[in-house]
């Protein structure tokens, strides 16, 4: 018998229970609608992921996954190893879906093109796409642990503050220092038309930990295949709502947590995002972003707390808005409490006259440089030796 027949009879024999190998009475039809380039399945309450890492993100997450089609190797080997990887986030009666494993030949007549990645996934769209009473239960919840954070800190402070009794009176301890709650944070698209760009900017909000993104009721799907393709499987990971009316959202979560409403516009009225300061998005803040031509329509611009800008060169009348969208979500960021474990200053190059953003953990020797954001506000100089780090804020909102 051949190595080769020895592998099969070998892996047919740990095949779990989940999994099977591709015959005609397999359920494909999630996957044959490709074919006719359809964007979701028939009755339109599903949705198709493409490649491995967006498929794995799937996994991960708590979205229902009906099935998986995908190549041998990747369900059982190294560096995809499906098998491992399902096992560990979606173990035992959690697999409750079909792996169906076959041929790249098999892959392309049941598709009608080359799966160059190799793997296709299909699962329920879930039911929060379009609830917006599911948005401000995420958002009271939201509230609630950063009121829970706050009470701890406030209690470990009194704690670690204490007067030690005893035959001499000693000084009262410097209280650690220690991470402070951070605000809520939201994206909201008004009228965005572009599959790649709202699977760009949903990858964004996911990297810079944002809560949730709010959809106009006339913006694009989040769930098209090429915004989930995009966003590299980010979808499953930041709620994505859609709802009736925009400006009436933003109202409500103005009135209800607290939160600021930052229309991202061009004009005389805007400030510049490196203007912004912590305490204006102290209490959570959503960053209104408008269509991809006109921008925010005037009725949702009018409901916003500020109109904000980035800071360009003349030269340069406009980003597209994914670009746009990264630097928002990490200048708004910068502007927030953040952790004391690590710090964000503004330091001047000695043998330049640019000046870079620095992000360092409280160890010189693990600093890492990002151009985090282009400088026209706040400067912080800093001086090092060995031992210490000492650095001056202009505003002093770096810290």
């Amino acid at each position: 018998m051949s190595n080769g027949t020895n592998n099969t009879s070998c892996r047919l024999a740990k095949l779990p229970s989940y999994a099977h190998y591709l015959t005609p009475e397999s359920n494909v039809e999630h996957f044959t609608d490709l074919q006719a380039g359809g964007e979701k399945t028939a009755n339109n309450n599903h949705f198709v992921a493409e490649g491995v890492e967006t498929t794995k993100v799937l996994l991960a997450s708590s979205v229902e996954v009906v099935s998986v089609l995908l190549k041998e190797t990747l369900f059982y080997e190294d560096p995809a190893n499906f098998l491992s990887h399902i096992a560990e986030h979606r173990p035992g009666d959690k697999a409750n879906f079909d792996v169906i494993i076959a041929s790249s030949r098999q892959l392309k007549e049941v598709c009608g093109y080359e799966i160059s990645r190799g793997c296709l996934s299909c699962g329920v769209i879930p039911s929060y796409a379009s609830d917006e009473g599911f948005l401000f239960e995420l958002f009271g919840k939201r509230q609630a642990e950063r009121q829970a954070e706050r009470q701890a800190e406030r209690q470990a402070l009194v704690e670690e503050g204490r007067v030690e009794s005893g035959p001499t009176t000693r000084p009262r301890p410097r209280p650690r220092p220690r991470p402070r709650p951070r605000p809520l944070r939201v994206i909201a698209l008004d009228k965005i038309t572009d599959c790649s760009n709202l699977g760009s900017i949903i990858r964004c909000a996911s990297a810079f930990s944002f809560d949730a993104i709010v959809l106009s009721r006339d913006c694009c799907d989040a769930f098209y295949r090429r915004t989930v393709r995009v966003s590299m499987g980010h979808v499953f990971r930041v709620p994505v709502v859609r709802v009736e009316r925009l400006k009436d959202t933003l109202k409500g979560m103005k009135e209800r947590f607290g939160v600021s409403n930052l229309a991202t516009v061009v004009d005389d009225e805007s400030v510049f995002l490196d203007e912004l300061k912590g305490g204006d998005l102290e209490g959570g803040y959503c960053v209104v972003f408008g269509n991809e031509g006109f921008g925010i329509r005037d009725e949702v611009a009018r409901v916003c707390d500020k109109k904000v800008k980035i800071r360009m060169s003349e030269e340069v009348d406009s980003l597209s808005i994914a670009i746009a969208a990264g630097i928002f979500c990490n200048g708004c960021k910068l502007f927030t409490p953040k952790s004391t474990k690590s710090f964000f200053l503004l330091m001047n190059n000695p043998s330049s006259s640019s000046t870079a953003a620095i992000a360092s953990s409280t160890s010189l020797n693990s600093t890492v440089a990002l151009l985090a954001y282009p400088i026209g506000g706040p400067i912080v100089t800093a001086t090092t030796s060995p031992k210490t780090l000492m650095f001056a804020s202009t505003s002093g909102e770096v810290t």
